[in-house]
């Protein structure tokens, strides 16, 4: 199933490394009452998908990409509308 096939109303975690530790992000997102899918996926073919995590929007826009969650979590800020307008890496 193609990626943006997954894409639903809320942020996605696409992890395609089912190995990194997403409790923290996932935890703090809750908190921040931050609706969040949780997808393990089979990384598909392509440079842009080199990362271990992908956070997209239903638009089909990535609001993050990287090989860790944020050790600070302010992502959940950004993506709630609340912190510096880029996040990527």
């Amino acid at each position: 199933m193609p990626i943006l096939d997954l894409l639903g109303p809320d942020y996605m975690l696409i992890q395609f490394n089912p190995d990194v530790d997403r409790r923290e992000f996932l935890v703090a997102s809750e908190r921040a009452n931050l609706p969040i899918t949780v997808v393990v996926a089979e990384r598909p073919e392509g440079d842009v998908f080199r990362h271990d995590l992908l956070i997209g929007r239903f638009d089909q826009q990535v609001a993050r990409r990287g090989n860790t969650v944020p050790p600070d979590l302010a992502v959940i800020d950004v993506l709630r509308g609340r912190g510096p307008e880029s996040v990527h890496q």
